[in-house]
Parts: C-alpha cells; structure tokens; sequence
C-alpha cells in the first residue's frame, strides 16, 4: 500500500489511464469508483470497486461508508475523471500537501482547464496560495482515520 491515494468516481471516457507511468515508482494508489461499467486494469495498476451509479458525491460517500481502507492513507485526492494530469504532476500534489502539513487542498488547474473561479487555476508566480475555497474537482484531505498521521482517538 502506498502512503496516498487518488479516489476517481470514472466512467469509460475517464483520463485516469493517462496518469499512470507504467513500471514508474509512485507513492499513491488508484482507485476507482465507477459511475458506469468500466473495464479493469490488465496489469493491476489500479483498483475498481463496485458501479455505483449517480453523482460524484453521493457515490463517493456510498462507496467510502462501506470501504475503510481509505482512512489509512495520509493523504486522498478526488479529482474529476476528466482532470489532465501526469504521474509526476500527482505525485508532486501529494508531496507539497505533505511539506506544507496542508489538511484540505487542491492544486491550480492549468490554464487549458476549464475553470469556474479564477483563484483555481494556475499561476506561474506563485509556490502555492493560501485560500478559503477548494474546488469541488480536485479537493484533496488529510484523513483523521486510524492510519493517518494526526489522527484522533
């Protein structure tokens, strides 16, 4: 088990394939919650839970109520399926969320990127931004579960 996690809700069209560097060392794990029937992994790169149909949230909140293994991870970021993103680019979230000792999170959009705030995409003269909204696309937290640091009894 890697020390993070990406938690997609996927359909067939889902980007997630393209954020995978095969044979590359990572320090997250893929898993799917599927909107749609979607097909497994041939070489076991990612996981696929069970379809579960409806919006990002609710089934995400469906599928992490009876799946727990989620809070044993340090970090879990849920982007969009359609979110453009690289191996190096995801790793790279987690380890600048692990440096700052950031709770809540979500890195800048590209500026390609469909965005709806301004304050979401990305910036080339800054490190990072202190603010109080994350985009409901790509938040990303820092469980309170058995496994993670800080955690409460």
């Amino acid at each position: 088990m890697a020390s993070n996690l990406v938690l997609v809700r996927a359909g067939r069209g889902s980007l997630h394939p393209a954020w995978i560097d095969r044979g590359k060392a990572r320090d997250w794990d893929l898993r799917l919650i599927p909107y749609q029937d979607v097909a497994p992994p041939a070489d076991g790169e990612y996981t696929v839970g069970d379809v579960i149909a409806g919006p990002k949230w609710s089934g995400i909140r469906e599928a992490l109520a009876v799946w727990g293994g989620w809070r044993d991870y340090e970090y879990v970021w849920m982007p969009d399926d359609d979110i453009f993103a690289s191996h190096d680019t995801i790793s790279r979230v987690f380890e600048v969320a692990r440096r700052t000792n950031l709770d809540l999170f979500a890195p800048a959009l590209h500026e390609a990127s469909y965005y709806a705030h301004l304050i979401t995409m990305r910036s080339r003269g800054f490190f990072g931004r202190w603010t109080g909204f994350v985009e409901i696309m790509v938040p990303g937290l820092q469980p309170l579960g058995a496994g993670a640091p800080g955690a409460h009894a």
